[in-house]
């Protein structure tokens, strides 16, 4: 069937990812597989390992390596089962909002603020969170419309109109049933956000994910945690309105988002810079979208640390931590 062979240590990085993705659909087709990534090895994520997968599964595939990983259940949307926050405090009116609290199209029980983003063309600024959190187009579900009302705290927590309207749905990228979703992210306009992220500060700028980075979120439901990401080429089904596939996701182990997360910034642990964005997990892993992916295809960019001086980008590490410093202020203090 696969016509796989002993596994060799020389096999390169670029033909183990060709294998996989070879073999990916095959490897999918599996009852009780529901996702394939990649790390150097092929990974492929189950709910529970049986014996009957085993036996499906080589230890490897032409040359490369098969890693078999429990997820404890399906993968699924994080704002569909409302859920008590851990941390009562980020459930509350917040005028001006930062990331990390709770938020949601008026449909939509509440989700998590990601933080600001700014548009790369005319520097309005924005809100950003999952489409499914403001915008509810989503697999089977077509519900947002341009303008539509975007509530801070959300209806679970008390959020009603018009008293606790933030802002309005600006734009978002379509979640559908096919192969090549990349993200679950929407954008709502707003003059109500702060440049903070609840106990981050401000994020850094966006940097690729790899396997093995230290990650941090900040999320509405489990306020901070901590993980690490154990890929960053998933294939994966997501449960939520329908079943829909997300390519070229990152996932983070131990699961770092609960019910509520969804919409979760998730930066590099020790430098705060944007990473990923959190939607979907298991009871054991989180999945979440490449940031570089979401500024790409909503044609936005988070907002850099002292943007507002008119430096963002062309400040180096060092420059910016000299400019910091002869400001009196800290690169993350409140």
């Amino acid at each position: 069937m696969w016509g796989w062979c002993c596994y060799r240590r020389g096999s390169s990085i670029s033909e183990a990812r060709k294998v996989k993705e070879k073999y990916e659909s095959q490897l999918r087709a599996i009852p009780g597989v529901i996702g394939v990534g990649y790390n150097g090895s092929i990974n492929v994520y189950v709910e529970k390992l049986t014996s009957e997968i085993s036996a499906f599964i080589p230890s490897s595939i032409d040359g490369v390596r098969v890693n078999i990983k429990e997820t404890g259940g399906k993968f699924r949307l994080l704002s569909l089962v409302p859920v008590t926050a851990i941390y009562a405090g980020r459930v509350g009116r917040f005028r001006p909002a930062p990331g990390g609290v709770s938020v949601g199209h008026p449909e939509v029980t509440a989700g998590t603020l990601t933080c600001r983003a700014k548009d790369k063309v005319t520097d309005e600024v924005f809100g950003l969170s999952n489409n499914h959190i403001v915008a509810l187009d989503w697999g089977e579900k077509h519900i947002g419309k341009k303008g539509d009302p975007t509530l801070q705290p959300g209806v679970y927590d008390g959020g009603k109109l018009p008293d606790d309207k933030i802002g309005e749905l600006e734009r978002w990228e379509p979640v559908r049933a096919g192969e090549g979703n990349l993200i679950d992210a929407g954008l709502f306009y707003s003059d109500k956000l702060s440049s903070k992220i609840e106990e981050i500060g401000e994020p850094d700028q966006c940097i690729e994910p790899y396997v093995g980075m230290n990650v941090v979120k900040s999320g509405r439901s489990s306020g901070i945690t901590y993980g690490k990401i154990i890929d960053v080429d998933a294939t994966v089904d997501v449960e939520g309105y329908g079943v829909c596939r997300f390519v070229n996701q990152v996932l983070i182990e131990p699961a770092v988002i609960i019910p509520g997360d969804s919409g979760s910034w998730i930066g590099e642990a020790d430098s705060f810079r944007s990473v990923a964005h959190g939607f979907a997990g298991s009871p054991l892993i989180s999945v979440a979208s490449r940031v570089s992916e979401v500024e790409r295809i909503l044609g936005v960019e988070i907002i850099p640390p002292l943007d507002y001086l008119g430096l963002g980008s062309m400040m180096t590490p060092f420059f910016a931590g000299a400019v910091i410093a002869n400001l009196g202020g800290k690169r993350n203090g409140y």
